[in-house]
């Protein structure tokens, strides 16, 4: 049976040796030859799961021999390879546009669609086609004589650490190991990070400068003086650190968002998988365009140090017999409801299907680790698709990344804290604040309840005061479907019709909503009469 390969060839490394050729993408540059030469001669999934931790933290490899095909991606899917398969084909690819002119069978899973409909992103390595599917993350496959194998070599099973002095010490340790790694793979080039008023990009910042990296550029963007912004301003000014805002209004970022330049954008982060990641697309154009980055610059956000440190864990009884039936019901809540009409409709029918899928995929976990539901379900869905998804905005305007609270050592470390010190991410935020590392983690307000700007906090109390009698639920109605297109911190809903929104009886949970209803129209997918 033929195989093909399909790369947009954007920082792919290509090795040819003896007749097979190795494609190599990340960010591992020291000795990586040497272990490419080892890969193209494996014979098993297993013989090459032995070197893939010498391929760096991000990585996606592709082995194709004559007769047969590896692929690998690395533990939280930093680049993602997707794959073509029925009776008569076979074939690898990385994002959509990469296959649009090849001939395949579009055959819609409607499964997978009602849950992309409803959250942006698919459920497990399923697509929006029925045959592609993903690789996950952690995961590698083997295409050989017309059939494929799969092995998961990366899950969550490390063994609770009970003693919190221990896993204070160890967790400061591992702060200072991961920032000392950021700084050892950067080579003295700017670091450029995207600044809000929360724990992780400020955890990144103190960091670098703690440990005296030089070369850091700090950057904030939203409508003007929103509260975030002004917040990372003191924060940057106090370490003494050059700081920029990009200031967002519907006008200009509707502008950009119909640009070709954009559609190029929402195209080459399309991999059939998740919606692109829409915010800070207009702030890196700026910052490109204008010189303010240099072009080997890395950028480092603080993505995702609240979900790691156990900030999205829902606050629930975890000693009652109904927790696993709760944990999937509060997920399906909370990420299933983008359209508030069609959740409603489809909510017994989620239930089970995710009820399902958690008992074929993790009926391992025992009793007393049931959250880990909820964590394996964040992680392997949103956090790798949609989360994770963000950083091809930074490869599209040709700048390197990294992520270090996505980090081995984290993800090994925080799969070892005991529920009790993830809830309100209680072990990071004490561990933060008591090493407070540049003086700047005690005195510096941190995740304000909101970042709207002085003059829109004074509209929306007065306005509030007219909804005393009516109630909380009836304010943020009013709120969101009538203010939110004008005070959205990021102009979110700049490129809709303000008319059609309001009017909308969908009952749209936020802008990305619209996101999603874009995304499937574009590929004439009438989602709405096929969930």
């Amino acid at each position: 049976m033929k195989h093909s390969i399909f790369l947009n060839k954007k920082n792919w490394c290509k090795y040819n040796l003896d007749g097979n050729t190795l494609y190599y993408k990340g960010f591992k540059r020291n000795n990586i030859d040497t272990f490419l030469k080892k890969i193209i001669k494996i014979k098993s999934l297993k013989e090459a799961t032995k070197y893939f931790n010498y391929l760096g933290e991000n990585f996606a490899i592709i082995l194709k021999k004559k007769k047969e095909v590896f692929a690998a991606t690395d533990k939280i899917r930093s680049f993602p390879l997707l794959y073509y398969y029925n009776n008569k084909k076979f074939f690898l690819f990385e994002d959509y546009q990469s296959i649009k002119k090849v001939g395949f069978d579009k055959i819609i899973d409607k499964r997978q669609l009602l849950f992309f409909s409803l959250s942006g992103y698919t459920l497990d390595e399923g697509t929006l086609y029925k045959n592609i599917k993903q690789i996950n993350q952690g995961s590698a496959i083997h295409f050989f004589k017309g059939k494929i194998s799969k092995l998961q070599y990366y899950t969550f099973t490390k063994k609770i650490i009970k003693r919190k002095s221990l896993l204070e010490s160890k967790l400061n340790n591992i702060n200072e190991k991961i920032i000392l790694k950021l700084i050892n793979s950067s080579n003295n080039k700017h670091i450029v990070i995207p600044l809000s008023a929360g724990y992780d990009s400020r955890f990144v910042l103190s960091g670098l400068k703690k440990y005296g990296y030089k070369n850091i550029i700090t950057f904030s963007y939203g409508r003007v003086k929103n509260r975030e912004a002004k917040i990372a301003e003191t924060l940057s000014s106090t370490l003494e650190i050059p700081w920029h805002f990009i200031p967002y209004t519907n006008k200009k970022l509707k502008k950009i968002i119909n640009s070709e330049e954009h559609k190029n954008y929402e195209a080459f982060s399309d991999s059939l998988t998740s919606i692109h990641f829409p915010q800070d697309f207009m702030a890196i154009k700026y910052l490109s365009e204008k010189n303010i980055i240099p072009k080997d610059s890395i950028i480092v956000n603080g993505q995702s140090g609240d979900y790691i440190s156990g900030n999205h864990l829902p606050k629930i009884d975890y000693k009652k017999n109904t927790t696993k039936e709760r944990l999937i019901t509060f997920y399906i809540l909370k990420h299933y409801s983008i359209w508030g009409y069609y959740y409603l409709k489809n909510q017994e029918k989620l239930f089970n299907l995710i009820s399902a899928y958690v008992q074929t995929k993790m009926n391992n976990i025992c009793k007393q680790s049931l959250y880990r539901i909820y964590e394996n379900l964040e992680f392997t869905n949103r956090q790798c698709k949609y989360v994770i998804n963000g950083q091809r905005l930074y490869e599209f305007f040709d700048y390197e990344w990294r992520l270090p609270l996505w980090d081995s050592l984290y993800l090994d470390f925080w799969d070892t804290v005991p529920i009790e010190e993830k809830l309100n991410q209680k072990l990071y935020k004490q561990t933060l604040h008591n090493t407070n590392w540049c003086g700047v983690w005690n005195n510096i307000p941190i995740n304000p309840i909101n970042s709207f700007s002085f003059e829109i906090s004074v509209l929306r109390l007065f306005l509030k005061g007219i909804f005393l009698f009516a109630g909380k639920k009836a304010w943020y109605s009013f709120e969101y479907k009538y203010l939110n297109y004008f005070i959205h911190p990021l102009c979110g809903y700049a490129q809709w019709d303000y008319t059609k929104i309001i009017k909308d009886k969908r009952k749209p949970k936020n802008s990305l909503s619209y996101e999603v209803d874009k995304y499937l129209k574009a590929k004439n997918i009438n989602w709405e009469n096929l969930i």
